[in-house]
């Protein structure tokens, strides 16, 4: 399969990489390391990503489903301005790796690989321009006595040049020939072994002859020694084909990354990397960072040895360096960290939630929603180490990062602020900031997720019952829940919206402040549209407190408020929502029609009664039956004693 690799280094170039979907994330690498090579840029600091998820080096592109044709982005993880410098085997790096004992077997590795490459690029060419040598020892065998011989030379010979795979460093195996190269080797083992086997016995049958001469001399039997002196010169060029043999064994098997992924895949002693996080250079602290996350996402065991070493302390400085993408790792490595309980407690004690909710202030969005998750691990799974997260500036931190995150960082917000709204000491401290609305009211505004919403809204609910006034006097609340159904239809998101209407409505000076809206009754006669029995319930209490306000009676009648009251009482079903909704009409003084009006709609009315044999209450025509409720002196009495 091929894989077409970008790099936003080299806009103008992309990398082609023939694998196997067998293969491990940390050959397809290692092939790269070798196109880095070839222009110079050796340094191995880069991951690969693909659909926005990081790719591990142990995982195979099978796991990760990656399919033939695949486009994969090679992310560096210095910057590019240092990564289109000559960093060729880390020179600058030497001097520190040393000090550390540390030597970087990957490059190491690919120099190896690439000498080895080389050598079979040699061999090759080698063993063509023998081939073409023996061209002049095929027609010298005309005239020996074995002159025979000639032909099945000459379709070895023919064989193994018109076969003979072609291989280069940088283009690979070359030509149609190249695809059965494990093949030719072994028919041209065979052959040769064959004609080797021939020239022994023809080899043989001359030195017989020449023992059975009918005139051995000292001088001819010194010849035969001579000859077969020569004749071990050939075999030890059969030896030199073993040789190749084994050469073809150890060398022609080789691919490229089976030296590389070895070294890729295998971690440094955590406290060679621990030292190099601590006091290494910025590419050291880089790779650090992205060995600690590595390492914190094997498995739990890895997680509490690196605690046990120190490597809390070390992943919070970490944290808090200038380079981007040492933050962003070392930041993974904190929140794969925090998974576990058992390590949250120990990273509150030395003071990490500070740091969190720093890189909350991140340019790298990546960084911000790793701390914003590692937060959320947090205040999740301990009540007692909810207050460490909006300790010192944390809230005014959690609002900057509600301006600037996705969509999955404001859902994860939100939950963070209903876990500490759910806690009585967080709960205080967040009801005592004007921060808390603000960045409540920035999540409802920003996200379209539904759940989101409802998160928020639930919040904002408990924090009105703990402290009323902070909800009631934020008028950009007010307008946004007035407007609210304009941006969903969901009756449950509704239904919370309203019931925070309702704290506006509970307080003289807030239900003021809702009725001096401009287009308040037309925002709730949104609301009235849904079809609910609760929200109509919710919407019936609130306009019963907006009709108490005297002094706006005509500026709400002018507004369509008696209009909006009879739709509500058209369509509600409930006998509380009926009450209030009677009684609210009683205060926009609507009983003062004749006895006459009264008497003729309550005949229309009972008229309709009688036609519905079996419903339990009357389907009413909507004018027909607010006239019976207005004008009905005992229905406006009869409102339930809990309202009153």
């Amino acid at each position: 399969m091929l894989l077409y690799i970008e790099n936003k280094a080299y806009p103008l170039k992309t990398f082609v990489v023939l694998c196997q979907p067998s293969d491990t994330v940390a050959r397809v690498r290692a092939q790269l390391l070798h196109s880095l090579y070839e222009i110079g840029h050796s340094n191995h600091q880069f991951r690969l990503r693909h659909k926005g998820n990081y790719m591990r080096d142990a995982y195979t592109l099978e796991e990760y489903k990656i399919l033939n044709n695949a486009v994969i982005k090679m992310v560096p993880l210095n910057d590019i301005s240092d990564w289109k410098k000559d960093m060729r085997f880390h020179q600058s790096n030497k001097s520190k790796m040393e000090k550390l004992n540390v030597e970087d077997l990957v490059q190491v590795a690919l120099k190896s690989e690439v000498h080895l490459l080389n050598n079979r690029e040699k061999t090759l060419g080698v063993f063509k321009t023998i081939l073409m040598m023996q061209i002049i020892l095929l027609f010298l065998s005309l005239f020996t006595v074995y002159w025979y011989f000639f032909f099945a030379y000459a379709v070895v010979l023919f064989i193994a040049y018109t076969f003979c795979p072609t291989f280069t460093r940088i283009g690979g195996w070359v030509g149609k020939n190249s695809v059965r190269s494990k093949e030719f080797m072994i028919v041209f083992g065979v052959l040769t072994l064959a004609m080797m086997g021939v020239g022994i016995a023809l080899f043989t049958l001359i030195v017989i002859d020449l023992k059975s001469s009918s005139y051995p001399t000292a001088r001819c039997s010194q010849n035969v020694a001579s000859c077969f002196s020569s004749a071990q010169n050939t075999i030890e060029e059969g030896v030199c084909y073993a040789y190749q043999k084994q050469c073809y064994e150890s060398n022609f098997k080789f691919n490229v990354g089976d030296r590389i992924e070895y070294y890729l895949m295998q971690m440094r002693e955590l406290n060679q990397i621990l030292e190099a996080a601590k006091v290494g250079t910025t590419s050291e602290k880089r790779n650090a960072a992205f060995e600690l996350a590595t390492l914190a996402t094997s498995g739990d065991d890895n997680k509490f040895q690196i605690v046990s070493e120190g490597g809390l302390e070390a992943l919070i400085s970490l944290g808090l360096n200038e380079d981007a993408t040492t933050q962003e790792y070392a930041t993974e490595a904190i929140t794969e960290c925090l998974t576990v309980p058992a390590i949250q407690d120990q990273f509150v004690v030395i003071g990490g939630m500070r740091v969190l909710t720093a890189l909350l202030n991140a340019n790298n969005l990546r960084t911000v929603k790793a701390a914003i998750m590692a937060i959320s691990y947090v205040v999740t799974d301990s009540d007692e180490n909810k207050p460490a997260a909006i300790a010192d500036h944390g809230l005014e931190d959690l609002l900057y990062a509600c301006k600037y995150t996705d969509s999955a960082g404001l859902r994860s917000l939100s939950l963070i602020y209903l876990e500490l709204a759910d806690y009585d000491d967080t709960r205080v401290v967040l009801t005592s900031r004007n921060s808390t609305i603000d960045a409540l009211l920035c999540i409802l505004k920003r996200s379209s997720d539904e759940e989101t919403i409802a998160t928020s809204l639930q919040t904002l609910e408990l924090l009105a019952i703990e402290a009323p006034k902070m909800i009631n006097t934020n008028e950009d609340l007010m307008k946004y829940l007035l407007n609210f159904p304009n941006k969903t239809l969901d009756k449950k998101l509704q239904y919370f919206a309203a019931k925070l209407l309702l704290q506006f409505a509970d307080s003289v000076e807030s239900c003021e402040q809702l009725v001096s809206q401009e287009s308040v009754v037309d925002d709730l006669r949104y609301y009235a549209y849904a079809s609910d029995i609760t929200l109509q319930n919710v919407l019936a209490n609130i306009l019963f407190r907006m009709s108490e306000l005297k002094p706006y009676k005509d500026q709400l009648q002018k507004n369509g408020m008696i209009d909006l009251l009879l739709y509500l009482q058209s369509v509600t079903n409930e006998r509380e929502s009926w009450s209030l909704i009677e009684r609210a009409l009683s205060n926009m003084n609507l009983h003062h029609d004749t006895d006459s009006d009264l008497n003729l709609k309550h005949h229309g009315s009972m008229s309709s009664l009688k036609s519905h044999d079996d419903q339990t209450k009357p389907s009413f025509q909507p004018r027909q039956r607010t006239n019976i409720s207005v004008h009905s002196s005992t229905s406006n009495e009869a409102g339930p004693s809990g309202l009153q």
